[in-house]
């Protein structure tokens, strides 16, 4: 786990071979916390990597604190058994975009002065919408 005070990280995990084997994405908050777990396949020195994100609204300081811990034999058949029941949901691809335009839609919405105009916003961002329910 890493408890991010104050600024936002954002870590990488390589293994012994020099391979990344596990990446963070991009925080959404400068008081988040990120939790992540990573079974071993095999022995040796494995490398955590920890740095400020690369943003302009990041702060240039700020704390974390980084909490590591083994799971016992019980917990880890759980997750396992967890991973291959959600194997093939886990598969998928999930097309994002509009997530992106979305927001940039919704930020609009600050300037428009009625309903026309807000649908306006989304309109030139989605295309034509009569404004009734699909």
């Amino acid at each position: 786990m890493l408890r991010q005070q104050g600024i936002g990280l954002s870590f990488q995990l390589t293994g012994p071979s020099g391979k990344l084997l596990v990446k963070s994405d991009p925080p959404e908050e400068l008081d988040e916390v990120e939790r992540f777990d990573y079974e071993a396949e095999v022995t040796g020195a494995y490398v955590l990597t920890v740095s400020r994100f690369e943003h302009p609204e990041n702060t240039a300081s700020g704390q974390f604190i980084l909490v590591a811990g083994a799971m016992d034999a019980k917990a880890i058949g759980r997750r396992r058994k967890i991973k291959k029941e959600l194997a093939a949901e886990n598969r998928k691809t999930v097309q994002t975009l509009d997530i992106d335009h979305f927001w940039e839609a919704f930020d609009r919405l600050k300037k428009c002065r009625s309903y026309s105009d807000s649908c306006r916003a989304f309109r030139e961002l989605y295309g034509p919408w009569d404004g009734r329910p699909a």
